[in-house]
């Protein structure tokens, strides 16, 4: 097994329940916008676009509500997706933190 260590954070970001906001000076760059893409469907556009390959994203909930959950998705390589859910039902109540690191080529 081996341990990847020379990759870089290409973006992050906290933002806001409803997926409608960044967070107060959350937003680090990487991130140009989020957008409310339906009922726990955040859209994250990308300043550079990252390939599925060329990246791993992680998120999560910033919120006390029981039982939530955030999910990633890589929906094109410009737009990352983050799902949030309440006891298992797509959910605009669930803020959350989310980093997008981008592994070299091997």
């Amino acid at each position: 097994m081996s341990i990847i260590t020379s990759g870089t954070i290409q973006a992050m970001a906290s933002v806001a329940a409803g997926g409608a906001a960044f967070l107060t000076n959350s937003k680090a760059p990487g991130f140009t916008s989020v957008a409310n893409g339906g009922a726990g469907l955040n859209n994250l556009t990308l300043d550079q676009e990252v390939d599925a390959t060329q990246g791993i994203m992680v998120a999560t909930p910033r919120s006390a509500t029981a039982d939530c959950s955030v999910q990633t998705v890589h929906t094109s390589d410009s737009v990352k997706q983050v799902r949030s859910y309440i006891a298992g039902v797509l959910s605009d109540l669930v803020a959350f933190d989310v980093v997008l690191f981008r592994i070299p080529n091997l």
